[in-house]
């Protein structure tokens, strides 16, 4: 079924809290930590229109709906792709210079960079960011040196960072729509997934740059407006919390 309004939306909004906005002063709580940072939009629309050109680049998340109104695009450098590129190993990374200086400027063992374009109608439900199934049962220790070429104690390090997931993401939305990411009331992770809902008392946000608790469920709705377009540092060996400690250490 295709999306006509939110309302129609199987993850609709029901939160009738007021939108806590960085536009009103810095956000700064368990959920959500906002922070300037002078990234170049320019750039990271370059990077992006250059990189979704290419077919072979890009990922497509359904979601809900397998429509193309409904659909999300992925496109950018796995944890795997950055870690070759700081070990000296081929990577495209070294095509686009701006990456490398953020990769320097936010780097931590094992990161991911990638941009997420949302069409008007998509919606996330419920979620928290965590390994799928299907990937936590095909990492494999010989698997992972074979195909990625680590040594034992790099494929052990790495399994154990990728099972649990993105731990904590800097976030910055390269367009701004109406849409606020919304945060459970109370943080859900450890609920059997069939429980997770929302409430009324659910947090709001809005945020331009921002560092996210991804292990605190979370959702977002779609204005049914404007496309969503998001660059993303996933960051998978530090969590919210320690992340939050750097950014301030730096004066961010």
């Amino acid at each position: 079924m295709n999306r006509i309004s939110i309302n129609d939306a199987p993850v609709e909004t029901v939160s009738t809290q007021k939108i806590v906005s960085y536009i009103d002063g810095k956000i700064d709580d368990d959920r959500i930590y906002t922070f300037h940072f002078d990234f170049d939009n320019d750039q990271l629309l370059s990077i992006f229109h250059d990189l979704a050109s290419d077919p072979i680049n890009v990922r497509s998340y359904p979601w809900y709906d397998p429509s193309p109104e409904q659909s999300r695009i992925n496109v950018g450098w796995s944890e795997l792709d950055v870690l070759a590129y700081k070990e000296g190993r081929p990577s495209t990374i070294n095509d686009y210079p701006y990456i490398r200086e953020l990769i320097k400027e936010f780097d931590s063992k094992i990161i991911a960079i990638r941009w997420f374009k949302n069409k008007p109608y998509f919606a996330y439900g419920v979620h928290f960011d965590q390994a799928s199934k299907k990937e936590r049962l095909r990492l494999t220790v010989n698997q992972v040196m074979y195909n990625y070429d680590l040594t034992e104690q790099e494929a052990r390090a790495y399994i154990k960072w990728r099972s649990n997931g993105t731990k904590t993401a800097i976030a910055h939305l390269l367009t701004q729509g109406d849409e606020p990411i919304e945060f459970t009331y109370e943080n859900q992770k450890d609920y059997d997934s069939r429980d997770w809902h929302k409430s009324t008392k659910d947090y709001r946000y809005h945020y331009k740059t921002a560092l996210l608790n991804t292990h605190w469920t979370h959702y977002v709705t779609g204005d049914c407006k404007n496309e969503r377009l998001m660059f993303r540092i996933s960051i998978f060996d530090k969590n919210f919390w320690d992340t939050k400690k750097m950014l301030k250490d730096r004066g961010l």
